[in-house]
């Protein structure tokens, strides 16, 4: 009797053992059969089904997700990945590791295809990884990146609107948003976007974006609004390079040459091996010399067609213009040892070739100016720019040494 006893309770163990092996659902033992034979269509197939039947199984959502992913269907895969873990926890670390591969091959593929200009195949890449990590910021960069290619000011803009979601304290993305805005010349936004990274900007950002402003105000023709921004800005910061070299590009702009020599200058000071600063610095002294040069022919032209003007008039009108042209030529050899720094300093910025050009013409130097103006046309020619780049170094040497 004892032994009928032991054998009716391994009776009962086995059918309790063969009834849980028969509990999935045939949805399930199908897609599963499937799954294992490799044939992947059919298996998602039934693990649709499998979830429609019962929508809070979350070994189904999670094999399904595995699936789309391993057909590229990363939209499908997130949804699924997402319902599983609404439902259970079982899954959560093969879910992790399934979206780091992925998203790791969507990123690899984005950069590639960018590499190799094929963009909308980045795009679409890029697009994926954030749909798998959104919270990577380093995929929003690399598709401003693309969108920048595709010159894309909508498609930039809204990029950056997505990576504040993730960074709200990010001033940089505010700063190129109030930069895009600029391009298409929405200059209230820029003001507005320039504001809000003011705000959230350390403070050794702060007068950079004040400075910003102040450009922003000028080019909205509120050059007092600008004016008022940058004594602001003064006050904050006293001697900050990077206000005065932007008060110097305000005054610039307002074709105040004189006043833009003094800002740029005094920032040319302490930073010597700054293009920008000494490239402005050049520039600035080139447009003084050539708006003193105008001024002195169009007193000549009125000299040669006033027939009836008496000796002192035209004694008088002479020696204006000879002492224009005089202050005009100093003005043009101040400007030719910080363009030759210029070119020395960044030999691939065409500009600086060509005010160097522009430099040289007024001193009198036409075999140099030609040089030049030829390297602006051609910096890639590196032979050629690498002699003019000695020749450059050359000349500056001479300059310094007879100072």
């Amino acid at each position: 009797m004892k032994r009928i006893l032991i054998l009716s309770a391994g009776l009962i163990v086995m059918l309790m053992l063969a009834s849980g092996a028969s509990a999935q659902s045939v949805e399930m033992n199908s897609a599963k059969l499937y799954k294992k034979q490799g044939e992947f269509d059919k298996a998602i197939e039934w693990f649709e089904k499998a979830v429609e039947k019962k929508p809070e199984n979350a070994e189904a959502h999670y094999m399904l997700g595995d699936l789309y992913g391993m057909k590229g269907r990363i939209a499908e895969m997130v949804r699924e990945f997402d319902a599983s873990l609404s439902y259970s926890k079982k899954y959560e670390k093969d879910i992790k590791i399934s979206r780091d591969k992925y998203f790791r091959e969507s990123f690899k593929v984005g950069v590639d295809a960018a590499n190799a200009g094929d963009y909308t195949k980045a795009l679409e890449a890029f697009n994926n990884a954030l749909l798998i990590e959104p919270n990577q910021v380093d995929t929003y960069k690399n598709l401003v990146f693309v969108y920048s290619r595709l010159d894309s000011i909508p498609g930039m803009m809204q990029v950056y609107e997505e990576l504040l979601k993730v960074e709200p304290n990010d001033y940089e993305s505010h700063l190129a948003l109030a930069g895009l805005h600029s391009r298409r010349q929405e200059y209230d936004k820029t003001i507005e976007r320039l504001r809000k990274a003011v705000e959230i900007a350390p403070d050794s950002a702060k007068p950079r974006i004040i400075g910003e402003i102040g450009i922003t105000y000028d080019l909205m023709g509120k050059g007092e609004e600008a004016m008022k921004t940058y004594q602001e800005a003064l006050q904050m910061s006293p001697g900050n390079k990077d206000l005065l070299f932007n008060l110097g590009r305000l005054y610039f702009m307002r074709d105040d040459y004189a006043n833009a020599v003094k800002q740029f200058t005094e920032v040319w000071k302490n930073n010597p091996d700054d293009f920008e600063v000494t490239y402005q610095v050049g520039a600035s002294y080139l447009k003084i010399g050539e708006r003193l040069d105008k001024k002195a022919r169009e007193i000549e032209e009125e000299l040669l067609s006033a027939k009836t003007a008496t000796k002192a008039v035209k004694d008088a009108k002479t020696a204006r213009i000879d002492s224009l042209r005089q202050v005009a030529g100093e003005n043009f050899k101040v400007a030719l040892p910080y363009l030759l720094r210029a070119v020395i300093i960044k030999p691939d910025q065409p500009s600086a070739w060509n005010n160097l050009g522009v430099g040289y013409m007024r001193n009198g130097q036409t075999e140099n100016s030609k040089e030049a103006f030829d390297i602006a046309d051609n910096t890639e020619a590196q032979d050629k720019l690498n002699a003019a780049v000695e020749n450059a170094k050359t000349a500056l040497a001479k300059y310094q040494a007879n100072q």
